[in-house]
């Protein structure tokens, strides 16, 4: 038994990282659907739970991880973040049409993360295979760009000061997490080559 979670210990974490984030994702669509709100919108957010999901499944091993604890703290912290968040739904039509479509970039970001990462996804700071095409192609990070805007469009539905607080901190958090995963992976020289070549991590032009 040992002697085959050793050697399967990553396939086994993949299937528990499947389950949990399974169910949260099935509990949020069946409540839109006992709601009335299971939309066009909701229906993409079904899409992007189910490629996100596959690519747990089907990811490659590690074959370097980092062995820091506090950018492992960092990265889960970051991943996770959004279960900080509250639900109050108090903003106006106007609003909630814009959050709409921030959601909708958001969901097209992260689908077109995955399909780019391939089976290169992951969660902590590990060594899978560089990807340099699809979105890569344009900034380092394009998945915690598709984050990033999902929180945006949140705190659009749900503002409040303790949305506003966690948002700017996970933003933050997740700008410290892009560069600390860097450092690590800047210690394989196709690393550093690709970012000579992409030069931004989130936002083309900017930063």
């Amino acid at each position: 038994m040992l002697t085959w979670l050793r050697g399967h210990w990553q396939t086994l974490i993949n299937w528990l990282l499947f389950v949990s984030l399974g169910r949260f994702a099935l509990r949020q669509r069946l409540d839109a659907l006992r709601r009335g709100r299971f939309d066009w919108l909701e229906g993409c957010c079904l899409i992007q739970n189910l490629v996100g999901l596959s690519a747990l499944l089907i990811r490659n091993d590690h074959h370097a991880i980092e062995r820091r604890t506090w950018p492992q703290i960092v990265a889960l912290a970051t991943f996770f973040s959004g279960t900080g968040f509250d639900q109050r739904e108090t903003s106006p039509s106007m609003v909630l049409n814009v959050m709409r479509l921030v959601t909708f970039l958001a969901l097209i970001t992260g689908i077109l993360s995955f399909i780019s990462l391939g089976r290169s996804f992951g969660i902590l700071v590990a060594v899978r295979q560089i990807q340099t095409h699809g979105l890569y192609k344009l900034v380092r990070h394009p998945m915690y760009v598709s984050d990033l805007l999902w929180r945006v469009a949140y705190v659009l539905k749900n503002f409040c000061g303790r949305n506003l607080f966690l948002f700017i901190i996970s933003s933050l958090g997740y700008i410290y997490r892009a560069i600390l995963e860097e450092s690590f992976l800047c210690e394989s020289p196709g690393y550093r080559e690709y970012c000579h070549r992409v030069r931004y991590r989130f936002i083309p032009g900017v930063f």
